[in-house]
Parts: C-alpha cells; structure tokens; sequence
C-alpha cells in the first residue's frame, strides 16, 4: 500500500485517505480537506451573513426535493442524537418549556383537541388522520347529529359517532357536529 504524508496534519495515511483530482492526489487529506471546507464556510458566513441566509433559502426553494431527501437522510441517521438533544434541553429548562406548551396550547385550543385525540386514537390502536374540523361545520352545518336541534358556538362539540374506545378512528368521517351536553351524556355509546 502507497502512504503519503498530509501537509497539513503530517501524518502519514494511505493514498485513498487522500482526495485525487485530475489523476493526482491532492497534499492535505479527506479530513483536512473537510475541516479546512468547514472553517471556509464560516469564516464566509461571518462576512455577510444575511447574504449567506439568503443565498441557502434560495437555494432551498430552488432544490426543494433534495433539500428534503438530505434533511430526511440526516434526520434518520441521527435519530437518537437529536432525541438525547431534545431531551436534555428538556430536562434543564423544563419551566419554560412547560410555560411554552402552557402558552401554545392556550393560543391554539383546536390544534391542542386534535392532537389530543390523535393520540387517544393511537393509544387505543385505532386509525388516526387530521380531522379539519372546518370541514366537518360546513358539511353538517351548526345541527346536533344526535337530537337534531341548531347548535349555537357556545356549546358547540365535535363527536366521535363510534367512540375511540369502541374501535371509530379519528377521521373527518367519523366525527360530527353536537350539542356539549348531547355529547357528554352519550358518553362512549354508539349512536
């Protein structure tokens, strides 16, 4: 096996640690080459930084596809990582976290509904989608699907028609208009 020394670390690898260009191998090595590739970057990056933002976000949206398949690829080869991440961040600043999920779930109640029943639904192993509860008021309108009365927005509720804890999945065809108390005194009946 042919070695060859690194110029920039000195030392002494195999040829095919080095990159070969135009036939000839390049004197720093991969790694060398890499990290030299990297502090160029940011060294760039630092130099006009709105234009560095600009120039990736154009190129994002004009690779759309490939930037997706890249962040897919790195996403899954550093699952665990980014969980251990996410995790100790957690764990050291869990009264803002908390206060944030406090705060998200206050400003977003429809989104906070649906993924709380999209997790009953996987809890209890059945189907769940994304109910678009939009949707679901214009194709029944306000009218309570057990007594058939209007429903005004007060005491507006959505109901699972065969309740998640009976098999229903958690989809826009299962789910209909009612009244609160309707709801509530249907419990996990079937209808």
């Amino acid at each position: 096996m042919e070695t060859k020394t690194c110029y920039r670390c000195r030392q002494k690898l195999g040829t095919e640690e080095f990159v070969k260009k135009n036939g000839k191998y390049l004197s720093w090595c991969i790694e060398c080459n890499k990290e030299y590739k990297r502090l160029w970057a940011r060294k760039k990056y630092w130099q006009n930084p709105e234009k560095a933002r600009e120039r990736a976000n154009q190129w994002y949206w004009e690779n759309h596809e490939k930037a997706r398949e890249i962040n897919m690829r790195y996403h899954w080869k550093n699952k665990d990582k980014k969980y251990a991440h996410r995790r100790k961040y957690y764990e050291q600043n869990k009264e803002k976290e908390m206060a944030r999920m406090l705060k998200y779930k206050k400003e977003n109640p429809e989104a906070n509904r649906e993924r709380a029943a999209r997790y009953r639904a996987l809890k209890t192993k059945n189907m769940a989608s994304v109910v678009d509860y939009n949707y679901i008021l214009e194709r029944d309108g306000l009218a309570c699907h057990i007594c058939g009365k209007p429903v005004s927005e007060e005491v507006l509720h959505f109901d699972h028609v065969v309740p998640l804890s009976k098999g229903g999945e958690h989809s826009n065809k299962n789910i209909k208009v009612s009244h609160s108390f309707c709801n509530i005194s249907k419990k996990d009946n079937l209808f």
